[in-house]
């Protein structure tokens, strides 16, 4: 709470200089007007003390206390000839408007036009935040005393619509609050005064933990009681306020709820253990009777059903809650029908009763103190009663038994199979009784709905493992088992690939991909003649397939397979006969020439290469000819010349390849004809006296290679 002061003639008082920093609150709101063209303004407020000291953070004064102080306001404006002020406004204690303030001041004196000047006392709370608001005065022109009332309002008076800080000492100042669930305490900075986007901070948490944050979260290691305490500090050191608070970290709210594991609805009243804090109340939901203060269940007043039950409490103004589920139980539904009549046979126990489920109890009679043993004979005619424990609850309900012993004939039954043809069997009852009620049993004990026709034959049959259930009055009896097996299917030859080279027999499996979807055994029925080879069926169901001579490329041939039940089925085997290279075949040749005349012999024009893509052949070498010799030429001839006159007949061979490895040799058989030669005249010498004739042999040294006479 604050109070006011209200002063008729305030002194003046210079305080230029005093404060350290001073806090402009000029703005574009403010409004700087003239009344009777004066011009007065004010600027700043601060609360001091009656010398005109701004209040000291360091003072002793607890947050709260109340302090005797003096509000400062700092005048200006153009001129010193404004008199007797009136000033209005309204203060705002941490944000709480209070009652308006009209104050007369310096009347009959001049405004003055410069410094600090007191304009209220109060009685402050040491760390309130105020703020003047709405502030509005005028003046008059001249020292005229004036009554405490405002002129009429023109725009050339001064008024404000924003907020006034007052300035204030830094009071550091902060508030808490727990988590519920944790130890963490998070703190808010409640500061007033100073500038405190100017300050640093410094926390001691009281167990040895410390921040600088403004806001800070800390989180304790366990519930007591710790002294914190923050200080703070401007950045030039000129201001500090130091606040400290001993705090008490509570133990956050725990606890559970749990009810027996098995609850009947006979039980009764079922209370509930609680661990924890007590003093909550109970919820649950809808069809549980509970006490909800107590958390006591009335199971006899309850729905048999699954719930959920909630405990909720509070603690140190946090709220806690606790779950957990139950199930109430009702065994009283009787076992099977209230009244059932069922059949045996002789020498029947009770092990023979349809009686479903487990821990039944047998009784001679309703209410009987003990049970039959666990094994007793039945009679027929007589009535039993059976209860029976359902998941730890006993029924209070009774089952009355009838036992009748009357069975009909047992059912002989056959099988009439599924075929190629037909993916449905049938199943004949050879003693078949039209007067009684026959029912097809499945493997899984159900019924289907396969019906008998007059002939005792349930048609239509899938395949499974079947009994016959026959039922006379209220007994049945049931045949032996009997299967319709699945329908045969005939085998699935599969296409297949396979590779061998050029001139290279196979052996092919055919049936190793082949299957028989009832896993019959099958073989091979028959093959077909493949383009390019022969293939041949083996002894043990493999095929051999041979290409012809020198083919490469693909070849294929079909095949059918059976199993001797259903239809047969085929494939085709697909052969990639991959090509070798084939020897060039070389062809003897034979030539002619004349004595001592060359001739040129195209060795190649009668060679050939058996591979596919005709390889070119080329001469790579030749033999020695006994009466001459032997060139290749470039373009794959060879020339022959026959010694010098020689004639009669020469041979000799030769060696082709076809680049790719292949080589033959072939004979080249040359006829060289003769032809006349030219007789050798050799020159003569004699000697003879003169005048003395003799007579020269010129012949003798003369010679003709034919042998001709000269």
């Amino acid at each position: 709470m604050i109070w006011k002061t209200t002063f008729a003639n305030m002194p003046r008082f210079n305080l230029l200089g005093i404060l350290s920093v001073i806090f402009i609150i000029f703005s574009s709101l403010q409004v700087q007007a003239q009344c009777n063209s004066n011009n007065v303004t004010v600027t700043d407020f601060y609360l001091g003390d009656e010398n005109g000291i701004p209040l000291n953070s360091n003072s002793n004064y607890q947050i709260g206390q109340l302090v005797n102080a003096y509000l400062y306001a700092e005048f200006g404006g153009s001129s010193a000839n404004g008199y007797s002020l009136y000033l209005e406004y309204n203060i705002s204690v941490d944000g709480d408007p209070q009652d308006l303030v009209q104050q007369c001041l310096f009347n009959g004196q001049s405004i003055p036009a410069s410094g600090y000047h007191q304009i209220s006392a109060f009685t402050w709370e040491w760390g309130k935040e105020l703020k003047l608001q709405n502030l509005y005065m005028d003046w008059y022109t001249n020292a005229t005393l004036r009554n405490c009332k405002p002129l009429n309002r023109n725009s050339q008076c001064f008024g404000a619509t924003k907020d006034y800080l007052v300035k204030t000492p830094l009071v550091a100042n902060f508030d808490y609050t727990q988590s519920c669930d944790s130890y963490t305490v998070k703190f808010t900075n409640l500061t007033t005064g100073g500038n405190v986007d100017n300050y640093s901070y410094q926390w001691d948490f009281g167990d040895s933990s410390s921040s600088t944050d403004s806001n800070p979260s800390h989180t304790f290691s366990s519930a007591g009681e710790y002294l914190y305490e923050v200080v703070l500090t401007s950045n030039d050191g000129s201001a500090q306020s130091t606040y400290s608070e001993t705090i008490t970290i509570f133990e956050p709210g725990e606890a559970s709820i749990s009810y027996p594991s098995t609850i009947c609805s006979l039980d009764g009243s079922v209370e509930v253990e609680l661990t924890g804090t007590s003093g909550g109340t109970f919820d649950s939901t809808e069809g549980l009777i509970i006490d909800n203060n107590t958390g006591t269940i009335n199971a006899s007043q309850s729905n048999a059903g699954s719930y959920t039950v909630t405990y909720t409490f509070n603690k140190n103004g946090c709220e806690y809650s606790a779950q957990t589920t139950l199930e109430i139980k009702d065994p009283s539904a009787p076992i099977g029908n209230p009244i059932q009549v069922f059949c045996s046979i002789d020498n029947a126990t009770v092990s023979d009763l349809s009686a479903t489920g487990s821990n039944i109890k047998w009784f001679a009679e309703k209410g009987d103190a003990s049970s039959l043993e666990s094994e007793f004979p039945l009679e027929d005619g007589e009535d039993y009663f059976a209860t029976q424990t359902l998941d730890g609850c006993e029924s209070d309900l009774f089952l009355t038994v009838l036992v009748k012993i009357n069975d009909p004939e047992t059912p002989e039954i056959s099988a009439i199979d599924t075929d190629c043809d037909s993916a449905l069997g049938s199943i004949k009852v050879s003693n078949f009784d039209g007067n009684l009620t026959y029912t097809l049993v499945d493997s899984e004990g159900n019924n289907t709905s396969n019906s008998i026709n007059p002939d005792g034959i349930f048609t239509e049959v899938a395949p499974d493992t079947y009994t016959v259930r026959v039922q006379n009055d209220d007994c049945k009896a049931n045949s032996n088992p009997v299967s319709i097996n699945e329908q045969p299917q005939g085998p699935i030859a599969n296409n297949e690939t396979v590779s061998t080279s050029e001139d290279t027999a196979l052996v092919i499996n055919i049936l190793g991909n082949d299957t028989d979807p009832n896993g019959d055994n099958f073989e091979i029925k028959n093959i077909s003649e493949p383009g390019n080879g022969i293939a041949i069926l083996n002894e043990n169901g493999t095929i051999t397939y041979t290409p012809k001579e020198n083919f490469s490329g693909t070849d294929s041939f079909s095949y059918s397979i059976t199993d001797g039940t259903c239809d047969d089925d085929n494939a085709i085997v697909t052969i990639n006969v991959t090509g070798t290279n084939d020897a060039p075949v070389a062809v003897d040749d034979s030539a002619n020439t004349d004595e001592d005349t060359a001739v040129e012999i195209a060795v190649l024009d009668n060679d050939s290469d058996p591979d596919p893509d005709n390889d070119v052949l080329e001469v790579t070498t030749t033999t020695a000819p006994a009466n001459g010799s032997v060139v290749i030429n470039q373009d794959g001839t060879v020339t022959y010349t026959p010694e010098t006159n020689f004639n009669g007949t020469d041979s000799f061979s030769y060696t082709i390849t076809d680049g790719n490895g292949g080589t033959d040799t072939a004979m080249v058989t040359v006829t060289v004809g003769a032809t006349n030669d030219a007789p050798v005249a050799v020159d003569d010498s004699a000697n003879t006296d003169e005048d003395t004739a003799v007579e020269i042999a010129v012949l003798d040294n003369d010679s003709d290679p034919d042998n001709d006479a000269l």
